[in-house]
């Protein structure tokens, strides 16, 4: 865009979209790329604003990206997603992990993956996997303990108990046993 005298405005126009005046000095502009509305822009302003010549470009892509982002709203320093976690909280995400991990048959070694490693550096860039070694030794054995606490609590707080017991061998050979508790509920 060219000013009165033929020269070319600011920089800073090639971003955004000129509206009208609002009065003798001041115009409205509009975000070529949030079109968010800015109120006014002073002529003196603008014309005191340097060529700005190191502003990025921003792709389509990265726009969405922008735009997506913006929808994110952060209502207290607290509340954002990427910091690292309390030790409980850790604990509790290994245990989980562990609880996954068995439940889903797969090997320990599936900590070590780096694809899964990348997925959850998504989730939040300071967590790191536990090794598989101490997910298949400490993690386990914690997990062993809840779950030995849990049995002597139901059983204690139980009048009335049925104990059954199945067993059968796994497509990979592995000789599983299992064993239910039931009480009078």
């Amino acid at each position: 865009m060219s000013n009165k005298r033929g020269r070319r405005s600011n920089k800073i126009w090639d971003y955004f979209e000129e509206g009208p005046k609002r009065n003798t000095s001041h115009k409205a502009a509009i975000c070529n790329y949030c079109k968010k509305n800015i109120l006014s822009i002073s002529e003196q302003m603008s014309s005191s604003i340097p060529s700005i010549t190191n502003i990025p470009i921003i792709t389509p892509l990265r726009l969405q990206q922008i735009q997506s982002e913006a929808n994110l709203i952060q209502s207290s320093i607290n509340n954002y997603a990427d910091k690292p976690f309390s030790t409980h909280r850790k604990k509790a995400i290994y245990k989980q992990i562990s609880c996954a991990v068995a439940s889903a048959n797969l090997p320990f070694s599936f900590v070590d993956d780096p694809e899964v490693k990348k997925l959850f550096a998504l989730f939040n860039s300071y967590f790191k996997l536990p090794f598989r070694k101490w997910l298949s030794t400490d993690i386990i054995e914690d997990l062993n303990n809840d779950v030995v606490i849990e049995i002597q609590n139901f059983i204690t707080n139980s009048r009335f108990i049925t104990l059954s017991g199945d067993g059968w061998t796994s497509q990979t050979r592995n000789n599983i046993m299992n064993y239910v508790l039931v009480d009078e509920n």
